[in-house]
């Protein structure tokens, strides 16, 4: 088989993947208008045009809807009997060291398959604490890292290499989150070996913030935070029928919950009075995520948001002067920063990437960036770039965005 027909079987593949996927988010978020983007006419340099209405796709989706729903009950047992045994194991094992320690373990989770914004709170939250005088560090499973391939003990990420190393080694967002807050994160795939490592380590913290484990770790957690957001629980279903992660309410109690709503008029108010009548949650707290400014993969140079709007309005502006910019995230939910970019009311074309995509460089690689003057991304992105690499260093433009809490949160937070 020639090369030539060997990429075209791969294209013809990953089409239709894309396409399944596509239609898969719809069925799992019937009521989350995701609305399309503003798109250049060079869309079609980054990702192909997907025909709708494909009969042969339509008949493959009606007959995986029906296994996904039979897979769904297995899976969904299966969940709540490996939670039982985990956190048997830790009531047997841990629980008293944690006991006679000082420190506290919030433990930040969502049940929401990714994208509802849990690593901006572990990051706003860690900041507050250490704010107000709290010794603070954080745990992370690392996920998509390499360091579970090369070991399984706790580590602590050190600030010896460039981000975009450890970024590679211990996960994107363990090492955005040490970036952000300059705490001590600690990464293992077994988050009590990261805390009795962390207590170790340092013996006069008062918090250890667990990024993620709600459905593992509740029983070690002094405080469960549960973060949703605009899709709240999708069609209601666990995997892969549904984007359930676990069966809702959870068995477990959950002391706060954080809606971290973009848009509210597009949260399905009906759905979201289910959620908030569950008798599994304490209380509720508002969310709001801001975007400060943007600001360049080097140097330290920042715009804000109005600034940027107004420099998108300058025809003759050398960023905007040919209108072509590339947005690229490799985030939970793409949608959201595109939506973001799409206010600057400029022509963009886009390119969403999987979670946690560790070769972005190859991939921007494979495209003609020459006829980009201008390229937009996420924080978690940014960090997984090289800040040497000429044929892009100096288009980068980063979003820089923050959560913020209302105070009372912080109250019931640090509350015995």
């Amino acid at each position: 088989m020639t090369k030539t027909k060997q990429l075209k079987n791969k294209n013809f593949f990953k089409r239709n993947v894309d396409c399944l996927s596509e239609r898969l988010q719809l069925h799992w978020f019937p009521n989350y208008n995701s609305e399309k983007v503003n798109q250049s006419s060079n869309q079609e340099l980054i990702t192909p045009k997907k025909k709708s209405g494909n009969f042969l796709q339509n008949f493959f989706f009606s007959l995986l809807l029906p296994v996904f729903f039979i897979l769904s009950f297995p899976y969904a047992s299966a969940t709540r009997i490996k939670s039982f045994f985990k956190t048997l194991n830790i009531k047997l094992k841990n629980k008293e060291k944690h006991r006679k320690t000082r420190v506290k373990v919030l433990t930040i989770g969502n049940i929401l398959l990714g994208g509802v914004g849990k690593t901006p709170a572990v990051i706003a939250i860690a900041k507050k604490l250490n704010s107000k005088g709290f010794k603070v560090a954080i745990i992370s499973r690392g996920y998509a890292g390499q360091k579970h391939q090369i070991n399984k003990d706790p580590e602590l990420i050190h600030d010896d290499e460039e981000t975009q190393t450890l970024a590679k080694y211990f996960g994107d967002e363990p090492t955005l989150i040490h970036k952000a807050t300059s705490l001590p994160v600690c990464v293992c795939i077994n988050r009590s070996l990261a805390i009795h490592k962390l207590v170790k380590t340092y013996p006069r913290l008062d918090f250890i913030i667990s990024d993620d484990g709600l459905q593992t770790n509740h029983q070690i957690s002094q405080k469960k935070i549960l973060i949703i957001d605009d899709r709240l629980l999708g069609n209601g279903y666990c995997l892969p029928f549904g984007p359930l992660r676990e069966r809702w309410p959870t068995d477990y109690q959950i002391d706060l919950a954080v809606l971290n709503f973009t848009c509210l008029e597009r949260v399905n108010r009906a759905a979201l009075a289910k959620i908030i009548e569950a008798k599994n949650i304490g209380a509720f707290y508002n969310a709001r995520l801001t975007t400060p400014y943007w600001k360049p993969l080097t140097g330290n140079r920042m715009i804000g948001f109005d600034e940027i709007k107004k420099i998108a309005k300058q025809e003759k502006d050398i960023f905007f002067s040919k209108k072509r910019v590339l947005a690229f995230a490799g985030i939970g939910v793409p949608s959201k920063f595109f939506k973001c970019v799409q206010s600057l009311n400029i022509t963009f074309d886009e390119l969403p990437l999987k979670n946690h995509a560790n070769n972005l460089e190859e991939i921007l690689d494979s495209i003609d960036l020459t006829v980009y003057k201008l390229l937009l991304t996420t924080e978690k992105d940014a960090i997984k770039l090289s800040k040497k690499n000429g044929k892009f260093k100096d288009k980068v433009w980063v979003l820089m965005t923050e959560l913020c809490l209302p105070e009372n949160f912080y109250d019931a937070l640090v509350k015995d």
